[in-house]
């Protein structure tokens, strides 16, 4: 058996999947960071995001015990836990970022009140008009998802965006192709698609 001692701490340079996730501790550690959670394993895993990312941005000190809090898993109870954390506490920012029901515009209002900059993303159709209207920034839709990918530089995540939009360029080719060839008298281009 040997004798050598496993190293525990984080690597000098962790990989490129890490890099959104110490790029937000970074910031997040100027200031005082609180991620509410909504269910318990939740609360676990957020607890060790945050313990991590303290450890790789080079600041194991700055992690607090009491910087991710378990409010509730009932919807309306955590949203008032989280809106009473937002008037108490006043913070110059709000993060809103994820899927959102009900509590949106709640939560919006409640941080547009206690004056904080607010930046908002979700892929939620119905929750958008809600965060545009009381949010300061806004990620639409896909933009939710591109933002992490471009702050990340993950070659991976870059890439299957790129390979989505091509796609999305391909498939509106061939929507206004066929619909000039149908509009023109040509319906072989319909016989391409037909399901049998």
């Amino acid at each position: 058996m040997s004798n050598d001692v496993q190293n525990t701490e984080p690597s000098p340079q962790p990989g490129k999947r890490s890099r959104l996730r110490r790029w937000l501790l970074r910031i997040a550690l100027l200031f005082l960071f609180v991620w509410s959670a909504l269910g318990l394993l939740v609360l676990a895993v957020a607890d060790e995001v945050v313990r991590t990312g303290c450890s790789a941005a080079g600041r194991p000190d700055a992690y607090r015990p009491d910087s991710v809090r378990y409010i509730s898993s009932e919807q309306f109870a955590y949203c008032a836990g989280v809106n009473g954390m937002i008037l108490r506490d006043r913070p110059a920012a709000n993060f809103y970022l994820g899927r959102f029901f009900a509590e949106s515009l709640i939560f919006a209002e409640t941080g547009f009140a206690a004056g904080s900059i607010q930046i908002a993303g979700t892929a939620e159709v119905t929750q958008l008009p809600f965060f545009i209207a009381a949010c300061d920034y806004t990620l639409i839709g896909e933009e939710f998802f591109a933002a992490g990918a471009y702050l990340s530089q993950d070659e991976m995540l870059l890439s299957t965006l790129k390979a989505a939009d091509w796609t999305k360029v391909l498939l509106v080719t061939l929507l206004l192709t066929g619909s000039l060839l149908m509009s023109l008298g040509y319906p072989e281009f319909r016989e391409w698609f037909v399901v049998r």
